[in-house]
C-alpha cells in the first residue's frame, strides 16, 4: 500500500473515532450540555491536529518548489525513480525545506564531485527557475569553491 493511502486510511480512522465519540456522548446522557460543549470542543481540536502536524513536519518532498536560489544543506540520488532529493534553506528564511527535481545525469554529477572533493567547495547552492512545463522546474546548481569571489 502507497504512503498516502495509508496517511488517508488513518485520518479516515481517526474521523471515526471521533465522530463514534461524540455520537456516544450525546446517545449516553442528553441533559449534560457543558459536558457536550466540552466534548464538541476537544472533538474538533482532534479533528485538527494532524493537519496541524503534518503542516509542521517536513513530510514529503515538494515537487513544485519556489522559484529562487537556495542553499544546499543535503541531497539524495534517486536513479530508479528519475528523482534528485533535496534538503535546502532559503538565505532570509532559515526553515529547511525538502524539494523534490528531476533527475539529470549533469546535476547528478555535480552533487556527485561535490561529494566526493566537499573540502574544495565552500557552498552549494541551487537556483530554482519555472521550466517549459508548470510541472516540472528547471534548475542549476552553484558552486563556489574556497577563496572564489561571490
Amino acid at each position: 500500500m502507497s504512503d498516502i493511502l495509508q496517511f488517508i486510511v488513518l485520518f479516515a480512522i481517526h474521523a471515526a473515532t471521533v465522530c463514534f465519540l461524540f455520537a456516544m456522548l450525546f446517545l449516553y446522557r442528553p441533559r449534560q450540555w457543558g459536558l457536550r460543549l466540552v466534548t464538541v470542543i476537544i472533538g474538533v481540536a482532534a479533528l485538527a491536529m494532524p493537519y496541524l502536524f503534518l503542516s509542521n513536519t517536513l513530510g514529503y518532498p515538494d515537487p513544485w518548489p519556489q522559484t529562487g536560489v537556495y542553499d544546499v544543506l543535503g541531497w539524495d540520488i534517486d536513479e530508479s525513480r528519475q528523482e534528485i532529493y533535496l534538503f535546502v534553506t532559503q538565505e532570509d528564511d532559515s526553515t529547511p525545506r525538502h524539494y523534490q527535481v528531476p533527475f539529470s545525469l549533469k546535476a547528478a554529477l555535480t552533487l556527485q564531485e561535490a561529494q566526493e572533493t566537499l573540502t574544495i567547495f565552500e557552498k552549494l547552492s541551487v537556483r530554482i527557475e519555472p521550466g517549459g512545463t508548470p510541472e516540472i522546474p528547471a534548475y542549476h546548481f552553484l558552486v563556489r569553491q574556497k577563496g572564489e569571489a561571490e
